[in-house]
């Protein structure tokens, strides 16, 4: 069997090397940069509004430009959540742990640097791994049934009680978050937690609770202060400051790469999402460093996770979406209708009368990653002043950009009322010192556990013996154990060595 049709993927290359179809490629990534930057709107929303117009141009030239819509607000998202501890998507929310911080301290250009190289190389990584995978992918998506992703959702909510802060307020906020992500209607249409107000009958929606939580929330505590920054901090001006950050994922590339597979692999998953790529990337990286105190008070290595596997995944998604007809996100369901409205089905049918479309696309893709580091150097300089915009200025600026992009999702004022609901309910939680960052991660996560618990009793109702019998299951759930058991063994063996010293 030939894993490479390498005739298609020359033709593929030819296909991409048009100079309208690069254009496109960049000016999608320009839109992207900017609307992953609004609070509340991101990418999907601008390929939602442009998908009518791929009519009027190439099929190629109108999948790549919004392709490259979805690489560039992953980006935008990510500069927000490191200037303003604002996530623009649920892939960004893993950047705040370590970025705002940074940006406090002083070091925002650094932390700007980082992000751009750390994007730049998941997307690069993960496209590369795409390109020679594409045609066996389905053996490793196929391995992953819901029980599967059940486990990886469970090891992304055990991460949550890592974070920074006390491990039980961050535990609870974790569980509410998981209560409030599965209000709406059941798998079954009954309804849940709605209390009878018809519009949450979808549940609640993800812009206006996160942008609430930790957009306007976040703009309450600082709106007294004249700047973002801490009073002792020194803060960074020169843009070599930004080429440092540029270089460090290179001297942290075994985290780097190790996020990049993260990411793709669960990119890969349907409906798994940045969010929880991120979110697991983001523990491994904690996991295996030897700095493990100093995560949540303003790691590179907890930035470069982050950053990389949330754009590592994007690549996963896309390659299921090619292969199997099956989006893995939002954007990648968008991106599968444009393909749709040009005439191409995918799944079997492209792989097999279309594949060099398919390797047109990963091509592009990979060009993408690298003009997502030029177009990000041109904007970087100037996204770098915006944490000396005066903070009464900067707070009306983003509670008009909330208001506006909590509305535009679903055009519902119930949206508005949950933004505020939720941007009070946060500030006095940031008051009480509990994790909002949590809360958030929970609800992300709280959806996707409901639906493959569902599914799972389902399929194995009355016969869970026959989960043991599945490699991938049961690998997935040991790890999950020794997440779990670790803190405890930890101290257990502080209280032995304790002991020990004190008989000594």
């Amino acid at each position: 069997m030939n894993f490479i049709n390498s005739a298609a993927m020359m033709d593929g290359l030819t296909m991409i090397l048009n100079w309208q179809v690069l254009a496109a490629i960049f000016l999608g990534l320009v839109v992207g940069i900017c609307l992953g930057g609004i609070p509340g709107i991101k990418g999907t929303t601008g390929i939602a509004i442009l998908l009518p117009f791929v009519y009027f141009f190439d099929p190629i030239i109108s999948i790549m430009f919004l392709s490259s819509i979805y690489t560039g607000s992953g980006y935008g998202g990510g500069v927000t959540a490191v200037l303003l501890g604002i996530p623009g998507s649920s892939g960004g929310v893993a950047t705040v742990f370590d970025g705002y911080e940074m940006t406090q301290n002083g070091r925002q250009n650094e932390a700007l640097g980082i992000g751009l190289m750390s994007s730049a190389i998941g997307c690069l990584v993960s496209y590369v791994f795409v390109l020679f995978t594409i045609q066996s992918i389905g053996k490793i998506v196929l391995k992953f049934g819901p029980a599967e992703i059940l486990m990886v959702i469970f090891f992304a909510i055990a991460i949550i009680g890592l974070l920074k802060g006390d491990l039980f307020k961050s535990l609870l906020m974790g569980s509410f978050g998981l209560l409030l992500g599965t209000i709406g209607s059941t798998a079954y249409g009954s309804p849940r937690g709605t209390f009878g107000i018809f519009e949450l009958y979808e549940g609640i929606s993800l812009a206006p609770m996160t942008v609430g939580v930790l957009a306007l929330s976040q703009i309450l505590m600082i709106i007294n202060k004249k700047n973002i920054f801490r009073e002792d901090a020194i803060v960074q001006t020169e843009f070599a400051d930004i080429l440092k950050g540029f270089k460090f994922p290179f001297s942290d590339k075994i985290n780097a790469i190790r996020s990049a597979l993260a990411g793709i692999i669960i990119g890969l998953l349907p409906a798994a999402g940045s969010g929880i790529a991120a979110t697991v990337s983001y523990g491994f990286a904690q996991n295996y460093s030897k700095n493990k105190e100093n995560f949540g008070k303003g790691e590179p290595a907890g930035l470069v996770a982050a950053e990389t596997s949330n754009n590592a995944a994007e690549g996963g998604a896309m390659a299921t979406m090619m292969a199997f007809g099956i989006p893995g996100s939002g954007a990648s369901a968008l991106i599968m209708a444009a393909f749709l409205m040009v005439g191409l089905v995918p799944g079997p049918y492209l792989m097999r009368e279309n594949m060099d479309i398919a390797y047109a696309v990963i091509w592009g893709n990979i060009i993408t990653a690298f003009f997502l580091v030029a177009a990000g150097l041109i904007f970087i300089k100037y996204f770098s002043k915006i944490v000396f915009v005066p903070t009464q200025i900067l707070s009306s600026i983003v509670i008009v950009l909330a208001v506006v992009g909590a509305f535009s999702m679903r055009h519902l004022y119930i949206d508005i009322y949950i933004l505020g609901i939720f941007t009070v309910f946060a500030f006095l939680l940031r008051l009480a010192d509990y994790s909002v960052l949590a809360l958030v991660l929970g609800f992300i996560l709280g959806n996707g556990m409901d639906r493959e618990m569902t599914r799972t009793i389902t399929m194995y109702s009355g016969r869970y013996e026959v989960l043991l019998q599945r490699p991938v299951f049961v690998l997935l759930a040991l790890l999950n154990l020794a997440v779990l058991l670790t803190p405890l063994f930890k101290l257990v063996y502080r209280k032995i060595k304790s002991s020990a010293e004190m008989t000594q």
